[in-house]
């Protein structure tokens, strides 16, 4: 059986914010469009969910200003987690300095409030067209290859995954040419920061 490749139907859009309305007017705009939408009041119904749920592809969307778990913790506890969602933030104006915190917490982009309906749907269609081309990167990987690329990213030479995965220094050296052109990666750089982005573990 082959495996299915995903598809913007099979990416889902995570909101967390604790304002009824503002999770309402959000979902409702994002009826226009082919994925999935699940909304939460709290990170940690988030949390509780998608433990308990299959890995799904997509996005969040979650508020700065939220009690129990602000935005930059829950982002922070997403990274923790090494769950492979981008995330957008929800800021007011005059919380800049709080969404330069979130931006360097791991978010990949923020939107003022109120939202900008046209701005937001584009904006939101560009971050998952982004994360589905990632996941198919991943996808495209075979277990020897993610196995290798996992120990190039803990700095591990050539010869000593040779040696840790009982395999010639040659068969490492054609995988990771394979690892590095799937992941289009020029450099280690490159493989470091495209590996971060979709949320790959890098030591």
């Amino acid at each position: 059986m082959t495996e299915k490749n995903p598809s913007s139907a099979d990416q889902t859009i995570f909101i967390i914010d604790d304002n009824f309305e503002v999770r309402h007017a959000l979902q409702w705009l994002l009826k226009s469009t082919p994925f999935q939408v699940k909304t939460f009041d709290q990170g940690q119904h988030f949390f509780d969910y998608y433990q308990d749920a299959s890995p799904e592809s997509g996005c969040v969307i979650v508020d700065i200003q939220m009690p129990e778990m602000n935005g930059i913790q829950f982002l922070e506890h997403l990274k923790s987690l090494h769950i492979s969602l981008p995330a957008i933030v929800l800021t007011a104006y005059g919380d800049i300095p709080i969404t330069v915190a979130a931006m360097k917490a791991g978010a990949v982009d923020f939107m003022c409030k109120p939202i900008n309906p046209q701005m937001f749907l584009e904006k939101i269609q560009q971050v998952m067209e982004q994360n589905l081309a990632h996941t198919q990167r991943i996808k495209s990987l075979s277990a020897r290859q993610l196995q290798i690329m996992s120990l190039i990213l803990q700095g591990k030479l050539n010869k000593q995954i040779a040696a840790e995965l009982c395999i010639s220094i040659s068969t490492v050296e054609q995988h990771r040419a394979l690892v590095m052109k799937k992941m289009e990666a020029k450099t280690l750089a490159d493989l470091v920061k495209n590996a971060l982005v979709m949320g790959f573990p890098v030591n």
